[in-house]
């Protein structure tokens, strides 16, 4: 606001009420300071409400994710954390939260989550698991002469029909290994071609 226009607004500043003795008014206002009349009368009214032409601070709406949703976002991301965001966004609008796809991403990333490819991992029980660590511990102080009687293979597997796209999942940053982060893969699942190899 330049100097000559603030000295104008005080003068628009009429505590005793002698406006007219002055000679001004509205309309010789906004010709003086070169501003529209209805801008003339609100700063008119604001000076002498607050004596400043300072507007106030306007009151922001308050906002929308509050930390009841994001509590409830967390728990329904940790529930289930293969679901997409249309499933989430539906399971905001069953509380009463009717926002768009785009705004649920935004409110997925505030909260530190991002879809990764999750880790594969074989489906094996305890008695698995324990007799590969005694595989391991077995064979740990092999030499390289040993290793190389030993024949390697690997396989790979290919669905005939339907879909051999993997899910995303829902995690934070550092929550890789998390067994509800992991998909648990099966060997020869029906409806596919096993290709298999030796070395």
């Amino acid at each position: 606001m330049s100097k000559t226009f603030e000295i104008n607004i005080k003068k628009l500043q009429d505590p005793t009420g002698s406006k007219q003795d002055l000679g001004f008014n509205q309309y010789n206002s906004s010709t003086m300071i070169e501003i529209k009349r209805p801008t003339v009368q609100s700063i008119i009214s604001r000076v002498n409400q607050t004596s400043t032409t300072l507007t106030g601070k306007s009151i922001a709406r308050p906002s929308a994710f509050d930390d009841y949703t994001q509590r409830y976002l967390e728990r329904t991301i940790r529930r289930d954390p293969f679901q997409t965001l249309e499933t989430i966004t539906g399971q905001l609008g069953m509380m009463g939260k009717n926002v768009s796809r785009s705004i649920t991403r935004k409110w997925v990333s505030k909260l530190g989550f991002r879809y990764y490819t999750p880790t594969v991992k074989p489906k094996i029980n305890e008695e698995h698991k324990k007799n590969r660590l005694e595989l391991a511990h077995l064979h740990k102080n092999w030499s390289s002469e040993q290793w190389r009687q030993v024949i390697w293979s690997d396989k790979s597997s290919f669905r005939v029909s339907g879909n051999d796209g993997t899910p995303l999942v829902l995690r934070k940053e550092g929550e890789r290994y998390k067994s509800c982060h992991t998909l648990r893969s099966v060997k020869f699942g029906g409806g596919s071609l096993m290709v298999w190899s030796c070395f």
